[in-house]
């Protein structure tokens, strides 16, 4: 005790005592605790690879963030960024699928407290799975004009997916999309694919993967063609081939099929139309249109045709006749001699429907010369001849037909004077 007082060890205590607390009031003054806020603060995952061995996957909606608040000495604090903090939840220890609540571990450099909320974070670890869904195509872009998209074959039918369960089963299937831009040839396209689900609603979830992120398609062609549709006639006893002609509606079809074939066709044959069956000028058959094989109809083409049978009008047909009627118009009681120079006939051109023209003959055509023999007299004359025909639908061509004929005076009796004898 005496020690004590004699050194004044109790003072000197008391005046360290005093120095720390003025010191510490000095360093609190211009150094104060001060709290530094970190809000939306990223969540590290730790431990995915062990998850992934026990066949489990995280599936989060959204990306897990927390509000952290850290305090400490102000000049330690605000040099803080947030890259100083550190937020992770650690999955190593899950071993099966389910819904957890999982408090996040949260560290900051020179602080003395640290603290955030939620203090607890919602997680889903769901099991992964592998499934087969059917493979889908589609097109876009035009083809150029000519062609006709044939088929589109995708290499595989199905392609494998695999991720989270939930992920997995909304997928319906896999879209292919073929860019028919530039393409004119039976070709193959290497196609990205992409996942859709219910409503054709596309899916892109980063907890899906694809076996196959292109597949390729092969594809095939048609060539369309306008074709000319043609008929043959079968002749009856009373119309020939070339008496009619015949008229097709629609004139040309459009069709399809692979180049080879529709690169034979020069035209497409509706049959035959027996022209017995023809019982009026102009009247019509309705006739299938017949496609080879691997020849198919365009859309909207119709699948008959209507042949319109004409019998040919204003057929032209030369007769010749040799039956020509003399008509004098002298009224003398004697009159000369008349008669056709030797070998007089006529090429008379008429014309009508060819049916009617093909019926004619020389029996049913007039010819008549008409002339007046006293005022001509004796000797060789070119006179007019007039024509008719007694068929109905038939006209003379040139109705300005001459012919050649002999006027021969008669002879007088000889008469003997008186007292003659004869």
């Amino acid at each position: 005790m005496s020690f004590l007082k004699k050194h004044d060890i109790f003072l000197k205590l008391l005046a360290i005592l005093i120095a720390i607390f003025l010191w510490s009031f000095v360093i609190l003054d211009d150094n104060p605790p001060k709290t530094v806020r970190f809000p939306s603060l990223s969540v590290q995952m730790n431990g995915m690879e062990k998850l992934e061995e026990r066949g489990l996957m995280l599936v989060n909606e959204t990306e897990p963030k927390i509000d952290v608040s850290v305090t400490g000495m102000t000049q330690d604090v605000v040099e803080l960024k947030q890259s100083d903090v550190n937020a992770a939840v650690d999955f190593s220890d899950i071993q099966e699928a389910s819904t957890y609540y999982m408090q996040p571990s949260v560290s900051a450099s020179k602080s003395s407290s640290v603290s955030f909320k939620p203090q607890r974070l919602q997680f889903k670890v769901e099991n992964v799975v592998t499934r087969q869904v059917p493979v889908r195509v589609t097109t876009m872009n035009g083809l150029p004009d000519g062609r006709l998209v044939g088929s589109l074959k995708p290499e595989n039918e199905n392609i494998s997916i695999r991720g989270a369960e939930s992920a997995v089963a909304s997928v319906e299937y896999a879209l292919l999309t073929v860019d028919l831009q530039n393409v004119s040839e039976n070709t193959s396209q290497d196609c990205r694919a992409a996942l859709y689900g219910a409503q054709d609603m596309l899916i892109d979830s980063p907890y899906i993967t694809m076996e196959q992120q292109e597949i390729p398609v092969a594809i095939h062609l048609n060539h369309v063609v306008s074709v000319p549709l043609v008929v043959s006639t079968l002749p009856s006893a009373e119309l020939a081939r070339d008496m009619v002609e015949t008229e097709i509606t629609p004139k040309e079809i459009r069709v399809y099929g692979e180049k080879e074939a529709v690169s034979q066709l020069a035209s497409l044959s509706l049959g035959t139309v027996d022209l017995k069956d023809v019982q009026q000028d102009g009247q019509s058959f309705k006739l299938s249109i017949k496609l080879p094989s691997g020849i198919e109809l365009m859309e909207g083409e119709p699948e008959e045709a209507e042949v319109n049978v004409k019998v040919k009008d204003a057929v032209p047909r030369t007769i010749n006749i040799t039956n020509i009627t003399l008509k004098d118009a002298n009224t003398e009681e004697q009159k000369p001699t008349v008669s056709l120079a030797a070998a007089t006939s006529l090429e008379v051109q008429i014309e009508g429907k060819a049916n009617l023209v093909a019926a004619v003959t020389a029996a049913d055509i007039h010819a008549e010369a008409e002339f007046n023999s006293a005022e001509l007299g004796a000797g060789t004359h070119i006179v007019p001849v007039k024509l008719t025909v007694e068929k109905d639908g038939i006209q003379i061509a040139d109705d300005t037909a001459e012919v050649s004929i002999i006027i021969t005076q008669p002879q007088q009796a000889e008469t003997n004077e008186p007292g003659e004898q004869p």
